[in-house]
């Protein structure tokens, strides 16, 4: 299994931002606005969430990650939510498929929570200046291709404590003590 790699995160930056500014284009003629940006958000976060279950290593749970982003994408798109809202709810699901998937700890969930922020950041910013959807989009996914960079631990284990080491260690203490405790009862009697 291939692991996400920075250059993966390239390709689907430019493919979100061509694709998504041509069918942005082509549904806004058919449906309003906000309606084909929350579409548009839907299909890309879904992409991005098998995207992300076929690379990980892990394999338990892909279904009920899907099903869960399904239910809450659901939910929330006919119940109305307003768009800002409904964005923070699929970024929310990346960030939680990709802390459940992708690390071991607390620390780099954290620290790709932050990087889901700057690519908000700065997606919202480049709006703002150059009202582009390509620029947009290519601007949230390449900052998103950065979390291949995030390791998968932040701690660092001595590398004498590893598990077989801790083990045998265990048993080797159980071991002597166990000798120790039959020594007595014999030297007693």
């Amino acid at each position: 299994m291939k692991t996400p790699t920075f250059s993966d995160g390239v390709v689907i930056a430019v493919t979100a931002a061509v694709a998504g500014t041509a069918l942005l284009t082509l549904i806004n003629t058919i449906l309003p606005l906000e309606t084909t940006v929350t579409l548009l958000t839907t299909i890309g976060t879904a992409l991005y969430l098998i995207y992300l279950l076929k690379r990980s290593a892990q394999t338990v749970g892909r279904i009920i990650t899907l099903a869960l982003w399904l239910s809450v994408s659901t939910v929330a798109w006919l119940g109305g939510v307003e768009l800002p809202l409904y964005l923070l709810l699929q970024l929310g699901m990346i960030w939680l498929t990709r802390s459940l998937y992708f690390y071991n700890g607390l620390f780099p969930a954290l620290a790709d929570l932050g990087l889901n922020i700057l690519s908000l950041a700065a997606a919202y910013w480049v709006l703002i200046q150059t009202r582009s959807t390509a620029l947009t989009l290519w601007s949230f996914f390449l900052t998103q291709a950065l979390f291949v960079y995030i390791p998968a631990s932040m701690r660092e284990k001595p590398a004498s404590l590893d598990s077989t080491q801790m083990a045998t260690d265990r048993f080797n203490h159980a071991h002597r003590a166990a000798e120790t405790a039959v020594r007595k009862l014999s030297s007693s009697h």
